[in-house]
């Protein structure tokens, strides 16, 4: 059960297209219709406040994450697990004087390969990300981007969906050095933008004059908030400890605002540029924070009664990981003469649950091959890449722990051919055309010594299993058979692999447009 069970067509539309107007710069897509729906339950957590409940900053509650991480449908180009976990680690220090600390629910990352979700995810909101909820955690999803449609206004760095009651981070944004993950959870948790009202259009001189002399924000209906704090229950974020603030940040280079902007009352407007809630995106990471009132209206949002779908007594392993994890195979610059069933095998570190394993062609692991979770000290990965220096590294880590490192990497060299165990599968194996247009039906020759059958699967370089082709009866001699069409199949290059009950053999295949 979530907070909002309400969707309707007019709220979706509604945040898609009640964008800033202004010129091309990151921003904030908890606006609208979203932003409304915020306000109502900011205004509830308020109301809860003055009739005394009891809240506490000394109680620490733990939080369930889950992290859905989106992938093109063949695997490629999702967030870095590594990103992930230095994200969690850096929320945990931005709330932890709240008292929320956050955890990773059952594992915590549950991964989407669909190209639609991946590029346009606001397209299958309904058929894919909504299937994929947690019911029982705060849900994350992170596709390329977190743009509404391709047509929209400057870059959405994230937002968070009160009808779905989800956050939806671009994958860019994922990591220690971003404000933004903090950012929309302060959203989750009832807080507006200290310029509420002023995201359709931020002030400038042209549009609104200097004193600003209007009494109502340019969406129309807020009202524009006044230094002197008059109105600042009714006017802005609501919050009455975060001064004025007319959407200065959108924009604006650097933590310091310099212009001289008054209200209708001539009193300079002086906004606090560090809150984690405002668009001042220059600051130093370590400088932004929420107010004191902001914090009351956060605690107040997680007692609600909207929110019971989260909270439990459940509390996470808090054992703090102070060892990084040996590499014991590969050995250093170790040669194989193959490049597949190639094992890892790594030391056990005190306090971890689980280790990312990821495995690259370059030290700087800005992409890599091999990206995945692994709760022993060893796995065996299937294909890598041939004739190629590859570097692996691994980083421990647990539900709750996650400032960890990798400890180094180490290297070692692939061969050119598969294993010599698999190699006696088929004397011939390979397919026609090669390349193969997409659509195109993909003629498979083999030639071999004994009968037998063979599963076919199709693997993206990364050694990720993209399509299941079927089975096929080998004769003995030569053999040639169609497989289906592969109409959905992006252009890349793919192993398509034979399997009978103890073996395997690959071929390549690229595929075109």
């Amino acid at each position: 059960m979530s907070k909002n069970i309400i969707i309707t067509t007019v709220a979706l539309l509604a945040a898609v297209f009640l964008t800033p107007l202004t010129a091309q710069h990151n921003w904030c897509g908890t606006t609208g219709e979203h932003a409304r729906q915020v306000k109502a339950q900011l205004v509830a957590n308020k109301q809860a406040l003055q009739d005394g409940l009891i809240t506490s900053r000394q109680n620490t509650r733990y939080i369930p994450l889950k992290f859905h991480l989106i992938a093109r449908t063949n695997g490629q180009d999702r967030v870095r697990l590594d990103r992930v976990l230095d994200q969690l680690c850096a929320i945990n220090e931005d709330f932890e004087d709240i008292g929320f600390q956050f955890y990773l629910k059952d594992g915590g990352f549950n991964y989407i390969d669909n190209n639609t979700a991946y590029e346009d995810h606001a397209q299958v909101q309904t058929v894919i990300l909504n299937n994929e909820r947690d019911d029982e955690a705060v849900n994350i999803f992170v596709p390329e981007d977190a743009n509404f449609s391709s047509g929209g206004v400057g870059t959405v760095l994230g937002y968070f969906q009160p009808g779905f009651d989800w956050l939806v981070i671009g994958k860019n944004e994922i990591g220690a050095s971003s404000s933004t993950l903090p950012h929309e959870l302060g959203h989750f948790f009832s807080l507006l933008h200290p310029f509420s009202g002023w995201e359709p259009n931020a002030w400038n001189e042209e549009d609104h004059g200097n004193p600003v002399t209007q009494t109502t924000a340019p969406d129309g209906f807020s009202q524009v908030e006044l230094v002197n704090g008059s109105n600042c229950d009714e006017a802005g974020d609501l919050i009455c400890d975060t001064p004025p603030n007319y959407n200065f940040g959108f924009g604006w280079p650097n933590c310091n605002f310099t212009e001289l902007v008054y209200d209708r009352n001539s009193d300079l407007i002086e906004p606090t540029e560090e809150l984690f809630m405002s668009y001042f995106l220059a600051c130093s990471r370590s400088s932004y924070y929420f107010s004191d009132d902001q914090i009351d209206v956060m605690l107040a949002d997680y007692e609600a009664p909207s929110s019971a779908y989260y909270r439990s007594d459940y509390v996470p392993n808090q054992e703090v990981i102070e060892e990084d994890a040996t590499r014991i195979a590969p050995a250093m610059t170790q040669n194989f003469d193959r490049y597949n069933d190639i094992t890892f095998e790594w030391s056990s570190v005190p306090g971890a649950e689980a280790y990312v394993l990821q495995v690259a062609l370059s030290p700087s692991f800005g992409e890599t091959i091999v990206d995945i979770v692994v709760t022993g000290t060893s796995k065996t990965i299937e294909l890598l890449q041939p004739s190629r220096l590859h570097f692996w590294r691994v980083r421990p880590f647990n539900e709750y722990y996650t400032c960890t490192g990798f400890g180094g990497f180490g290297t070692f060299l692939t061969g050119a051919v598969t294993s010599t165990r698999e190699a006696t599968l088929a004397e011939n194996f390979s397919v026609q055309p090669n390349p193969l247009r997409a659509g195109q039906p993909l003629t498979v020759q083999v030639s071999a010594k004994e009968a037998f059958q063979a599963n076919f699967t199709l693997y993206s370089m990364t050694g990720q299993a993209v399509q299941a082709l079927g089975q096929q009866s080998i004769a003995v001699g030569n053999n040639q058979f169609n497989l289906p069409a592969q109409q959905t199949l992006p252009a890349g290059m793919y192993l398509l692999e034979m399997r009978d009950k103890q073996r395997r053999q690959f071929t390549r295949l690229v595929v075109t447009n």
